[in-house]
């Protein structure tokens, strides 16, 4: 199914100022269900609206993925705009992983089994 103009209008205006809050998520997405449209469609519109609205703002360096639903999300930014978990615990979580100096930067090669002819 096509997605609506009023929703893309209604998700157009809801990114004019970056940022797509949750309550501007919920009244798209509700609007969009009483048009008949599937949660999966809307859902995928506006994960995709989102991605693009956000490169136009920061570059590939500045953005990372959400570790909880793989959205690109802005390096500065405390919340993730796609599902809204908070990245700040799993930021603080990857700086308490310590690697051991110890291991090998690279594995070791395999070793390749002999033929017998």
């Amino acid at each position: 199914m096509a997605i609506p103009k009023k929703i893309k209008q209604l998700t157009e205006l809801a990114l004019k100022d970056k940022v797509l809050t949750q309550v501007e998520r919920q009244t798209i997405v509700k609007a969009a269900l009483e048009m008949g449209v599937p949660e999966k469609e809307i859902d995928a519109y506006i994960r995709q609206a989102t991605d693009e609205r956000i490169r136009t703002i920061y570059s590939k360096e500045e953005m990372t993925h959400c570790p909880y639903c793989g959205a690109l999300t802005p390096l500065i930014s405390n919340q993730c705009l796609h599902c809204f978990r908070d990245l700040r615990e799993a930021r603080n979580i990857t700086q308490q992983i310590q690697i051991p100096r110890n291991l090998p930067l690279s594995p070791r090669p395999r070793e390749r089994p002999q033929v017998l002819r």
